[in-house]
């Protein structure tokens, strides 16, 4: 017989290491968003999980976190603290800075948690996203890294439909971001890999920020499949923050703006100016549901927790290193 605290109809305990803005964000704003903007807003937002602990090691953050997080929520300085918990967490999300994720997931797959759940990119490099995929593989811990676009339902369909050719064949792709190729361009790269069965990197040029020196902006032109080209460009988020993805294909040309909350069509039509022309009409633009993409991960962490899988499927977490390996190379060659 199971202890109690892990019967079918107990909610999931969940823990966070990392209680800035994508661990625990704005406090003063939780339940007053269309759709959460943290992980612990998210997974207090859950009837399956409940937000059992927070671990943040700024004593300042942890005194803010203790005065507006509910009382059954524990806010704790180390991640040893968690083994005093009655129960260990069954799932613990990492949401520290990039550079410590590594060493947060060896110390965390100590407590054996059911499943992993991990802000992207993964580790700072191929070789530590790997070691991080092998340190869950041998605990038996799933392991969910968080790309949201893979959770905007509307995103997932529509690269779905590209890698299907369900517009044509893609000529070309134009995609612009700001603030980091491992922050925000990962998420670039992850789409390019959800339509494209591999990416090559023929040049690339790094345009570092002076606030991120870790994290530089790199713009470059890529090859998918068929020599299909993409052209990554960049801007300067102290701007403004851009996060777009325009695909031209046989019979449309479909654009993925407004950092993911829009996707817009033009189809293939006649041009009423030169009649010979084919060209491509006014867009139709739809709104996504990017705002859940975070509700939609805890589902997603639900479901496998309840599945009762003795192994979980990896697949989904391996791409973390080809992504990695896509970026290191960017990285390199623009170096």
């Amino acid at each position: 017989m199971p202890p109690p605290s892990i019967l079918d109809s107990d909610p999931i305990s969940c823990a966070v290491i990392g209680g800035g803005m994508m661990g625990a964000g704005r406090l003063s704003a939780w339940g007053s968003r269309v759709g959460p903007q943290s992980h612990a807003e998210a997974y207090l937002g859950s009837a399956k999980c409940e937000l059992s602990a927070i671990v943040e090691t700024d004593e300042s953050r942890r005194c803010e976190l203790k005065g507006s997080l509910p009382g059954f929520v524990k806010v704790y300085g180390e991640i040893e603290d968690l083994k005093r918990m009655p129960h260990p967490p069954r799932v613990i999300c990492v949401s520290t800075p990039t550079a410590s994720h590594l060493h947060t997931v060896e110390q965390a797959v100590q407590l054996r948690p059911s499943l992993m759940a991990i802000e992207k990119p993964g580790g700072r490099d191929a070789t530590e996203a790997r070691r991080i995929i092998e340190l869950c593989k041998q605990q038996n811990v799933a392991l969910i890294p968080n790309y949201s676009r893979r959770y905007t339902k509307k995103i997932h369909n529509l690269l779905a439909n590209l890698r299907e050719a369900k517009y044509g064949r893609i000529h070309t792709v134009h995609c612009t971001y700001s603030k980091g190729i491992r922050n925000n361009g990962a998420h670039l790269i992850d789409m390019l890999l959800s339509v494209f069965s591999r990416i090559e990197v023929v040049s690339s040029q790094l345009v570092r920020s002076d606030d991120r020196h870790d994290d530089p902006d790199v713009a470059g032109v890529l090859l998918g499949d068929e020599s299909t080209s993409v052209h990554l460009g960049v801007t300067d988020h102290r701007q403004y923050a851009v996060f777009e993805c325009e695909f031209f294909c046989d019979e449309a040309a479909i654009r993925i703006q407004n950092v993911g909350h829009e996707i817009a069509y033009r189809f293939l039509e006649a041009s009423s100016t030169h009649p010979t022309y084919n060209v491509l009409g006014k867009p139709k633009t739809f709104k996504t549901d990017l705002v859940r993409a975070l509700t939609h991960y805890v589902k997603l962490q639900e479901k496998m927790i309840l599945s009762k899988r003795k192994t979980f499927d990896t697949r989904q977490a391996e791409r973390m290193i080809n992504i990695h390996q896509v970026i290191d190379t960017l990285i390199e060659v623009g170096g």
